[in-house]
């Protein structure tokens, strides 16, 4: 159904149509979030949705412990049916300390977390003590920081003192939006407490910030290297530049560059089949084949083709066939 409504909408209107699965979103996010942080210490993202959190701990690039907790805004309101009185009438205190009862036990000793969800804009809307974003210095879309201690006081004063028809006047094009700002701001004030996390930045960024900085996890280039391996080798380095993890070819080095079949050092011994067949198991991983359509990767755009995956050719093909494929033109 899936692959017949990519290829309708193909038909109509020439574009290719992109189903983001899950977890290429939650790198999108991460890149969103994180893309800029490669310090060699742990970073704590805070993603709050109405029935879940996801909490991810970054090191440097590497991704090194995550949880998805059965926890978010609703689960919250469920909890306690008070918060979204005119002035809340469960204290900030209660909810906190019945939150962290729900978190898994820290493993890391982390400074600092980054919350996203619109809360860059709500912390200036709604009068929390920011100031600039030391420990992001060069991240243009987190400009703010806020210690957990400053945080902890804005919070208890939108429980007890600003009612909730003053929080929807600061956001009059979507004041219900407000209607979950005591509940996500709880829970993001517990786990914060609960990891020893000091600063808090706040983010308005979204899984489109993360496409814009890194689109592709991982690739598979397809082309003839016997022909074309000068511009493979450099759509390669332009990817790996950007921190893309190209899957095949592994090798840069050709034993036998006259030769039908290229094999590259590091695959001696290994025969055609055995390295065609590796080469489309990488095109299972891949978020997208890419590169110069010659009559050797024929099968190889076919394979792609028949498992849903994104096809980019680096010039327009001239094969009619090719032509009536959904994929994209450029790298």
């Amino acid at each position: 159904m899936q692959l017949a409504f990519k290829d309708e909408f193909y038909r109509r209107s020439g574009l290719f149509f992109n189903i983001v699965p899950h977890d290429l979103e939650g790198h999108y996010l991460e890149m969103a979030l994180a893309g800029k942080h490669t310090a060699d210490e742990p970073l704590l993202l805070i993603n709050i949705g109405g029935g879940s959190t996801e909490l991810i701990v970054k090191r440097g690039t590497e991704i090194v412990d995550r949880h998805n907790l059965e926890l978010g805004v609703m689960t919250v309101l469920k909890d306690f049916p008070y918060l979204n009185e005119p002035l809340a009438t469960h204290s900030l205190d209660e909810v906190v300390a019945s939150i962290k009862q729900q978190l898994p036990p820290a493993v890391h000793e982390i400074s600092h977390a980054i919350y996203n969800g619109g809360e860059l804009t709500y912390m200036q809307l709604a009068g929390y003590n920011l100031e600039p974003n030391t420990y992001l210095e060069n991240d243009d879309d987190h400009p703010k920081q806020i210690s957990i201690a400053n945080f902890a006081v804005r919070n208890d004063e939108i429980f007890k003192s600003v009612e909730l028809k003053a929080l929807e006047e600061l956001m009059p094009n979507d004041p219900l939006w407000m209607h979950g700002a005591r509940p996500c701001s709880a829970i993001a004030q517990a786990i914060c407490e609960h990891y020893g996390i000091e600063y808090i930045v706040p983010s308005d960024s979204n899984m489109v910030h993360g496409i814009h900085r890194q689109e592709f996890r991982s690739v598979v280039l397809s082309g003839s290297f016997r022909k074309h391996l000068d511009y493979i080798l450099t759509v390669k380095k332009q990817l790996t530049g950007k921190g893309v993890h190209i899957l095949s070819p592994r090798f840069e080095e050709p034993k036998n560059p006259s030769e039908d079949f290229v094999v590259f050092d590091g695959e001696k011994g290994m025969a055609p089949l055995e390295l065609e067949r590796y080469h489309l198991s990488m095109i299972d991983r891949a978020d997208a084949p890419g590169g110069y359509v010659g009559t050797s990767s024929l099968i190889e755009i076919g394979y792609a083709q028949a498992h849903d995956k994104r096809i980019i050719f680096t010039d327009k093909p001239t094969e009619f066939m090719l032509n009536t494929l959904p994929a994209e033109i450029g790298l």
